[in-house]
């Protein structure tokens, strides 16, 4: 109980001016001294002298009052917010150049910082994301991507990882939903048919792509984004099933994403995933020749496989 009565007199004492009072009790302790003295023989002014050396100084005092009457660190933020405010009206212009530059500073190192959170620091929405790495090729010293059958090789024999997988931007130039084409083409990606499994994810609705759906005689099917599915189809279940056209071709949707998945790469993300094996029938077969380098893949370490 004492502490809580010292705390709130200390709060009461930031909102009221106590040195009034504490002059007039050191005037008043000062002239009892000097009395004293003044009994005991001294001169007035020897006695006065005395008595104000007995007392000590009055600045320290009142320091020493305040410090015990207030809360030292809410005390001094008001006297800064004090001498702010008087500088501020004394200086208009300056003030207001320094807090515009202070804001824009404040504001550029948040926006670098989210884009720092968002590109290094925030892992990627999907199972074990510290299991992903990402194979890269070198070609006379020179970096570079791979090419589709490469990478299809490549996963058939190899035994490091638990695969390779890879997308890239899918040539849609048209699509249209029961016979009317949408205004803005969104963008697509072509999806090796272990992307969704290696990556880590789990469809919303639906099922994902396949292996077997990665095959040139398989039928043309899609997995939309959580975004497209909602503005598109109004959030409605019935979507699955469903065909749309995209450069003209009939395509069955199978599946959606979650909202919170994007794809693997920050600041890309594709309204819809369709085979790879459909870049031939969507007008861009050239990107499954071996001559074509422009995948960039990623894979997924083993659990006994250290990077």
């Amino acid at each position: 109980m004492t502490r809580l009565r010292v705390f709130f007199s200390r709060v009461r004492g930031l909102f009221q001016d106590a040195d009034p009072r504490l002059d007039e009790e050191l005037s008043t302790h000062l002239e009892f001294l000097t009395a004293e003295y003044q009994r005991a023989g001294m001169s007035p002014e020897d006695a006065r002298a005395a008595a104000r050396r007995d007392l000590g100084p009055a600045a320290q005092i009142r320091e020493i009052h305040r410090e015990q009457r207030r809360l030292p660190g809410i005390d001094s933020i008001f006297l800064d917010l004090r001498y702010t405010f008087r500088q501020w009206c004394a200086h208009p212009v300056f003030a207001a150049t320094a807090i515009l530059t202070l804001g824009l500073g404040i504001g550029a190192n948040s926006a670098i910082f989210q884009l720092l959170d968002r590109i290094v620091l925030r892992s990627l929405p999907v199972r074990d994301p510290w299991q992903l790495v990402i194979p890269q090729g070198y070609w006379s010293d020179r970096e570079q991507g791979f090419s589709y059958p490469l990478l299809r090789e490549m996963n058939v024999h190899q035994s490091v990882v638990q695969g390779i997988f890879a997308s890239g931007g899918a040539p849609i130039k048209a699509i249209e939903i029961n016979g009317s084409p949408l205004a803005e083409t969104p963008s697509g990606s072509l999806a090796t048919g272990n992307y969704f499994r290696l990556i880590g994810t789990t469809p919303q609705l639906g099922r994902f792509l396949t292996e077997a759906d990665d095959s040139p005689t398989a039928a043309a099917v899609a997995v939309l984004s959580d975004r497209f599915w909602r503005a598109e189809f109004s959030g409605q279940a019935s979507a699955i099933g469903k065909t749309i056209r995209v450069n003209g071709v009939l395509v069955t949707i199978i599946g959606v994403t979650r909202p919170e998945f994007f794809g693997e790469r920050v600041g890309s993300a594709p309204a819809l995933w369709m085979p790879m094996s459909m870049a031939k029938t969507l007008g861009s077969g050239g990107n499954l020749q071996a001559s074509s380098i422009w995948l960039q893949p990623m894979a997924r370490l083993r659990a006994d496989v250290p990077i």
